[in-house]
Parts: structure tokens; C-alpha cells; sequence
């Protein structure tokens, strides 16, 4: 699990830093959104979840 300071900083770096970077060299930048931020990557770590605690009853 990422700390909010892990998050902040990676929002930084992925989004300002490169935004920056990319003006800097005349091109667009378009952000997506970050894995941990996904309904499907939610899901699935759901579905894990709920596989390991039937598997350890």
C-alpha cells in the first residue's frame, strides 16, 4: 500500500514534471489515470482478496 506521500510525489512526477519536460520540448501532454486509481484494478484486488480468504478457511 502507497503512502500519501509516495502518491503526492508520484502524482508530481507524472503529471507537473513531465507536463513541464513536455512543454519544454514543444510537446502536448496528456495524462492518464494511475493503475492504483482503476474500478478494474479495484476489482481484481477484490477478487484476490476474496480467492485467498476462501482458500484459507
Amino acid at each position: 500500500m502507497l503512502s500519501l506521500t509516495e502518491n503526492v510525489e508520484a502524482i508530481f512526477d507524472c503529471r507537473i514534471h513531465c507536463r513541464m519536460k513536455a512543454d519544454a520540448c514543444g510537446l502536448e501532454f496528456v495524462p492518464t489515470e494511475f493503475l492504483n486509481d482503476s474500478a478494474d484494478y479495484i476489482d481484481a484486488l477484490v477478487e484476490l482478496i476474496h480467492e485467498r480468504m476462501e482458500q484459507s478457511i
